[in-house]
């Protein structure tokens, strides 16, 4: 009896032993590929089930805008969907804020110098394929990655087997330049009914700084070029009962061609699970794999049974963030939550703010939430004179998209950091009040004190905060700002900054000292104040931009040049906001 039991429990050992080395099995790797003179990287995860003597299907995943490979395999969570089917999925990262599907060409605004993403994904791709056993390759994307996908289609007709496009439609050149198939393609549209960066009619915009004019299709037209690249018939529709899913019919080779429409849901990829925000019973990635694999009942996946009204504080909230290559899901990384001005969202000011550049070199994630409030943020909501308060607790809110955030990465909640721009500088000295207890320092550029502050952030906790601003700023000027009825909106820069060293129980006098002039913008210099000996340790820093604008220095044709006035290139503000943040962690 007792050989029986012993050899038991070696029994239920070895079959837990081997079931461990069968879950080590699984791989995550980042990857570097020397491409075009430069070193470009790209994210990988093989599921456990991998066998190299059996095909296994590839999903390359293209982030949206502003964003990177590793935030959109946390967006996603596509990896837990690979485990599940068994599938490869490749998360490329782009060189810039998006990806280049040739619109450099034709004027846009380059950031840098000029890539080739469209064969850097075709090289990932190879190498992938050189390396493990692939069949079927499908894509998908959001926004700026769906414009991608769309394009290597065109230019690799016969190569994929699938796409599938959220929060997307279709540039012109791309139609004009597809290169003629034979080969349709699985095509999955995905459309939330309020996503702000959705317009439905094909227009025609302007590009800034280079005034070359480029045509945006709507959905109509990119519903048309799909018909017509997979021979579908436009009269051979279908909608089931209660479904919110066009099927068009009778395409070549009957491949598949849908639109589904989401009520509500944002400029976001849908999930489900333990998340606040954006609950509306629906997963993005489920509907998209199901569609992809060819499962027949791909269509149960968009069941809707929550509408807008009844999500977390009865809308959608967009948002989106950057995940540095170097970040390690086992060590917990700092945050920077970076507040837009208005009227603007969250991609936008990434581009005005270049904090990803920083956030690649020193390691943290950076998250850019739009506000609620007409392109703005709530930050008069309680106040005795709350003059557009739409109602909205934004400082709740951020603090919610954080937990949210925290259940696909690695947090330090000890290290978590906002910052903000105009509009979103006054939210910033908001959180700095009303969420002292969650956030750790923060950072205000182009903005004062709002005249309610000083009453509703008594009492509250010291805080960490630097200020940069200019002397000519004309959209919240240094003398501060006033109401077209004289009423006084902000305090003057100065009286601001004496608020706060006043709160944090700082010893004056400021001491000021001269920043060294790199001779890049000889019409502006800069001053660097300093306070410390204040309460906690809760230091303030100043850089007052002399001749300085409405804009964050180190960042040039971001901003128009009549808001922006005269940019200072003696700092890169960006990098000053992460060097003064970064020393301080959430007292305990």
């Amino acid at each position: 009896m007792r050989h029986k039991v012993v050899f038991s429990i070696l029994a239920v050992w070895l079959l837990l032993f081997l079931a461990s080395l069968s879950a080590a099995q699984a791989q995550d790797t980042t990857n570097t590929l020397m491409f075009d003179g430069r070193e470009r990287t790209y994210h990988l995860h093989v599921p456990a089930s991998y066998d190299a003597d059996m095909p296994m299907s590839l999903i390359v995943a293209l982030h949206p805008f502003a964003s990177s490979g590793k935030a959109m395999q946390a967006l996603t969570g596509l990896d837990d969907v690979a485990d599940e089917r068994g599938f490869i999925t490749l998360y490329p990262d782009s060189a810039e804020f998006y990806w280049d599907d040739g619109r450099v060409s034709l004027g846009w605004q380059a950031w840098g110098e000029p890539v080739d993403d469209i064969d850097f994904v075709d090289a990932a791709i190879n190498e992938v394929a050189e390396t493990y056993n692939i069949d079927n390759i499908y894509l998908t994307g959001m926004d700026s990655g769906a414009l991608l996908a769309q394009q290597m289609v065109c230019q690799f007709p016969g190569r994929f087997d699938g796409i599938t496009m959220v929060g997307a439609f279709m540039w012109e050149f791309h139609a004009t330049n597809c290169r003629a198939s034979e080969t349709p393609i699985d095509t999955l549209i995905i459309v939330n009914s309020d996503d702000e960066l959705l317009i439905n009619e094909t227009r025609t915009i302007t590009l800034p700084f280079t005034n070359n004019d480029v045509v945006l299709y709507g959905l109509v037209d990119t519903v048309l070029f799909w018909l017509e690249y997979n021979g579908c018939s436009v009269d051979a529709l279908s909608r089931a009962a209660d479904s919110a899913v066009l099927t068009y019919g009778e395409c070549n080779d009957e491949a598949r061609t849908s639109v589904y429409f989401v009520e509500g849901g944002g400029h976001n990829w849908l999930r489900t699970g333990d998340y606040t925000l954006n609950q509306f019973g629906l997963d993005t990635s489920q509907i998209v794999t199901s569609f992809l694999l060819g499962d027949e009942n791909w269509r149960d996946t968009t069941v809707q049974t929550v509408t807008v009204d009844q999500v977390y504080s009865g809308m959608s909230r967009s948002f989106r963030y950057y995940v540095p290559p170097s970040y390690d899901p086992a060590i917990p990384t700092p945050v920077v939550v970076a507040l837009h001005g208005r009227p603007d969202n969250g991609p936008g000011f990434a581009t005005r703010l270049d904090m990803n550049r920083v956030a690649a070199e020193h390691n943290f994630i950076v998250v850019y939430p739009d506000g609620s409030n007409d392109r703005g943020w709530n930050y008069t909501e309680g106040t005795q004179y709350a003059f557009a308060d739409n109602g909205i607790d934004e400082v709740a809110f951020l603090e919610t998209l954080i937990n949210d955030i925290s259940h696909d990465l690695n947090i330090d909640h000890n290290r978590l950091y906002v910052t903000g721009f105009s509009n979103g500088g006054f939210m910033t000295q908001r959180v700095a009040c009303s969420g002292a207890d969650f956030f750790a320092a923060f950072a205000v550029v182009g903005a004062g004190l709002f005249v309610d502050f000083p009453a509703h952030c008594a009492n509250t906790r010291p805080v960490p905060i630097m200020f940069i601003h200019g002397t000519q700023d004309v959209s919240i000027p240094w003398q501060g700002s006033f109401a077209p009825s004289g009423f006084p909106v902000s305090f003057p820069v100065p009286e601001t900054i004496a608020f706060w060293a006043t709160h944090n129980e700082c010893t004056p006098p400021f001491t000021w000292e001269d920043v060294p002039s790199t001779g890049l913008s000889p019409e502006t210099s800069v001053r660097l104040g300093t306070v410390e000996g204040c309460a906690q340790g809760t230091d303030i820093q100043v850089f007052a931009i002399q001749e300085g604008g409405h804009n964050v220095p180190g960042i040039v044709n971001r901003i128009s040049p009549q808001i922006a006035g005269q940019v200072n290139l003696d700092i890169h503000g960006a990098t000053e906001i992460w060097n003064f943040v970064s020393q301080y962690t959430l007292p305990s």
